[in-house]
């Protein structure tokens, strides 16, 4: 889904063009010399072999650090967590019931898996953040008809954080940052700011939605939920929804998973969750307790 998470943009190369026309050059110095000097600097940013280790595998704690401050911009931006009462304390429990068994079946089971309900009621978006944080606005969760196409926007969060889209895109600008300062002499400062401030205006390309749609589909089917409801819960996307421009279409997600679960059924193709029938599949009413979500907590002075 949206922001889900995220895209993060490849800031380095902003910063690679910000920095290169603030460099100052004496006066005195020739054109060969400017041409020589620029050719060593852009060397330099090509070869640094101590940058390009940052774009190894992030350390656990270092993506706990990065997701908890995405984390927080998310529930800023969204008003809040929805926990004003104990109505809103029983959604949270039942999301983090639903969003750890999917996560459970992912190859990521033992990140410490976080889901939560967001104030905001005008936003029909789910986001996610490194670590294991998986955020729903309100406005979404008034819009899911069963346990089955909540999963499914779960599924497809928990997707983002395994397939670690938000993390290569850090480790990119890890590098293309240092290369750019060493280079230029500069200090290596934290990317921790810039790169939440990514995330948030940025929304995921439309290969990473793709395949965090797909994985969703694996997830659900491996829990038991019908994933034919995922589809259907894409259809109510608001078309005048305020997306990222950078996200496909939905009808064109849509297409993509109807023919993933059509050639799944042939022989010989990867998905060993799929069943040859899919009547073990199930879409579980949704328990009475979520109709929280249609009733705004009385605001508070």
């Amino acid at each position: 889904m949206s922001r889900r998470a995220l895209r993060l943009s490849v800031v380095g190369l902003g910063l690679a063009s910000a920095s290169c026309s603030g460099l100052r050059l004496p006066p005195s110095m020739s054109g060969g010399a400017i041409a020589r000097t620029a050719e060593n600097v852009s060397r330099s940013i090509v070869n640094n072999p101590e940058c390009d280790k940052l774009k190894a595998d992030i350390p656990v704690q270092e993506e706990y650090s990065l997701g908890g401050a995405v984390a927080l911009n998310w529930v800023r931006r969204g008003g809040g967590l929805m926990l004003a009462n104990a109505s809103e304390k029983q959604l949270h429990q039942y999301l983090n019931t639903v969003g750890r068994n999917l996560a459970a079946q992912s190859s990521r089971p033992t990140l410490q898996w976080t889901f939560g309900a967001l104030q905001d009621p005008e936003s029909f978006d789910a986001v996610s953040a490194p670590g294991g944080y998986v955020f729903l606005t309100r406005g979404l969760l008034q819009g899911v008809d069963n346990e089955a196409q909540l999963a499914g926007v779960l599924a497809h969060e928990i997707a983002h954080i395994t397939l670690k889209h938000a993390l290569t895109r850090y480790g990119e600008t890890q590098v293309a940052q240092c290369k750019v300062n060493s280079a230029l002499k500069l200090r290596l400062d934290s990317l921790t700011d810039k790169v939440v401030d990514s995330i948030v205006a940025n929304g995921f390309g439309k290969e990473d939605e793709f395949s965090a749609d797909e994985l969703a589909v694996h997830l659900l089917v491996s829990a038991g939920y019908e994933p034919q409801e995922y589809i259907q819960f894409l259809g109510k996307i608001p078309d005048s929804r305020r997306g990222f421009a950078n996200h496909p279409r939905k009808a064109d997600r849509i297409k993509r998973l109807v023919t993933l679960l059509e050639t799944s059924k042939n022989p010989g193709e990867d998905f060993p969750e799929l069943p040859a029938a899919t009547q073990g599949l199930v879409k579980p009413p949704l328990p009475s307790g979520f109709a929280v979500v249609k009733t705004r907590a009385p605001q508070t002075h």
